[in-house]
């Protein structure tokens, strides 16, 4: 999706340091998702909820970030990617959800908003 523009702040802010704070395990590395497993998981429904909010959503793209990076004390590599969430809620803000699907999309994640050139709001999670 060429219109998106993912937030700086997002990006290496907010979800960024999510994600690397995730990577520091062995265990949260080895469960993290990879790139090309979420690509093939665009279109998936799913619902987002928190404390203070709720709302559908649908996985409607996996960008790709920057090139490969080996987190401290792995063997390969990761490409680190945003999924990107069209909300059926536009009102959503970023924030902490827990994510239902079954597609196997992680349980949790740290989602912040990204706005389109048209000025839709999306949510997105980053993954180092």
């Amino acid at each position: 999706m060429k219109d998106i523009k993912l937030s700086r702040r997002g990006v290496f802010g907010l979800g960024g340091g999510a994600a690397i704070a995730a990577m520091a395990s062995n265990t949260a590395a080895a469960s993290a998702p990879e790139l090309d497993e979420m690509r093939s998981k665009i279109g998936t429904r799913v619902a987002l909820s928190n404390d203070d909010a709720s709302s559908g959503a649908v996985l409607e793209d996996v960008v790709a970030l920057g090139p490969h990076v080996r987190p401290p004390f792995e063997v390969g590599h990761r490409k680190p990617f945003a999924l990107i969430f069209r909300v059926d809620d536009p009102a959503m803000e970023g924030g902490t959800y827990q994510v239902a699907s079954t597609a196997g999309l992680p349980e949790v994640m740290m989602l912040s908003q990204a706005v389109d050139d048209a000025g839709v709001t999306r949510l997105e999670a980053v993954f180092n």
